[in-house]
């Protein structure tokens, strides 16, 4: 493309016909050792070198749009937007909010024009998917203990997996802090929450 009378190549991209804007990413510039400096006035995108390499007007006041001036000279048919299978499945993953791999695979069957997608088997674990499924981190260490009976009650609404014996699906529990008594009720639903209790 064209971009203040210099010719800019750009690897990595995916030409829409369709689409009335074309679409650049920063992220991908920046994960190849570009550089961004941003002000009110716009957007300054630097090379490894330390060139400058783009520049672009914010579109509106607040938001992370930018209109780049540019000239479409010509379009590369060898150009794709991945360059492997295992980027081809990182990609769907990433961008439909890290789902399974079997919903990764049944993609195509679920939605129209869809075309197959590989699974690689040397895959690295997810970090996103590993955040996302971490259990909450301890709560901090509390040495003060109630005084004297229902004080101070600890309670918990829990869900079963499966229905009980009993059709109930829930498990209301109450611990009190004084002397550690405990009493747990099975539930049908959580709107008995406020009876029970």
């Amino acid at each position: 493309m064209l971009h203040h009378g210099k010719i800019i190549r750009l690897t990595d991209v995916e030409y829409c016909p369709s689409v009335a804007c074309r679409l650049i990413s920063t992220g991908q510039l920046i994960g190849r050792g570009y550089s961004l400096s941003t002000t009110a006035a716009g957007t300054k995108l630097f090379a490894p070198n330390g060139d400058l390499y783009l520049w672009s007007d914010p579109i509106a006041s607040v938001g992370p749009l930018h209109y780049v001036r540019v000239l479409l000279q010509f379009i590369d048919e060898k150009v794709q937007v991945i360059g492997s299978k295992k980027d081809e499945y990182l990609l769907w993953h990433h961008r439909m909010g890290h789902p399974s791999k079997n919903a990764v695979k049944h993609l195509h069957s679920a939605t129209r024009d869809f075309k197959v997608v590989k699974i690689p088997t040397d895959l690295a674990p997810c970090s996103g998917c590993a955040s996302g499924k971490m259990a909450k981190k301890p709560f901090a260490l509390s040495y003060s203990r109630a005084t004297k009976p229902l004080e101070l009650v600890h309670s918990n609404l829990c869900e079963f997996p499966t229905l009980s014996y009993y059709r109930c699906r829930y498990v209301a529990t109450f611990v009190d802090d004084f002397s550690a008594f405990a009493c747990i009720y099975p539930l049908a639903a959580k709107s008995d929450t406020f009876c029970i209790f």
